[in-house]
């Protein structure tokens, strides 16, 4: 993994979902991110880590669930690591066997609404 900046991560972003926004995936909402940031990235795919007291957090954006696999498959930090995936309705099926293969799952959370 190599070094990258905020704003190199936000164009990569930009160029993939412009690419190809039907099978764009990410899990990553421009959040703030600190000056420490890894990355590792193919033609269609980038996965990028922000430190989090003792662990990890994998961030990810890609247009091909392939090239996806890849980086996972070359992910070899031996920290304990985060992916954490948001999504309105169910997370789409392909994309949860492609995190799963590497990342095994572990919870969901649900947003309740209190009246």
């Amino acid at each position: 993994m190599s070094p990258i900046e905020a704003a190199q991560i936000n164009a990569k972003i930009s160029a993939l979902r412009k690419n190809d926004i039907q099978n764009f995936h990410t899990n990553y909402f421009m959040t703030a991110l600190g000056e420490q940031i890894l990355c590792l990235e193919n033609e269609k795919a980038i996965i990028f880590l922000q430190p989090e007291d003792d662990f990890l957090h994998l961030y990810f954006a890609a247009n091909d669930l392939e090239a996806l696999a890849s980086l996972f498959a070359a992910y070899k930090i031996e920290k304990d690591t985060a992916v954490e995936v948001i999504c309105k309705n169910a997370i789409n099926q392909d994309l949860f066997v492609c995190i799963n293969q590497y990342f095994p799952y572990q919870t969901t959370y649900h947003r309740t609404k209190l009246y």
